[in-house]
């Protein structure tokens, strides 16, 4: 199974996310939403809660959002 990570082009943690999963060779799909208030709509139901980008959801179902690469690592030293 792939991490699946939401962005916004032009998201600067979107890009650092994808920069560390690259760095980590984690596989990992991007979904990109569409910019403003529509963007929700673009999620998930159980993601709509979420308010910083990117939202990466792991393959056991865990989350992390915005750019953390701590926890990210943590994460993906789980898969």
């Amino acid at each position: 199974m792939m991490v699946l990570m939401y962005t916004r082009s032009g998201c600067m943690p979107c890009k650092a996310a994808k920069r560390l999963l690259d760095q980590l060779m984690v596989p990992y799909s991007v979904f990109t939403l569409p910019d403003g208030p529509e963007a929700v709509e673009g999620l998930p139901e159980a993601l709509r809660g979420y308010t910083r980008l990117p939202i990466i959801v792991f393959p056991n179902g865990s989350v992390e959002t915005g750019f953390y690469p701590d926890r990210i690592r943590k994460a993906c030293a789980q898969l």
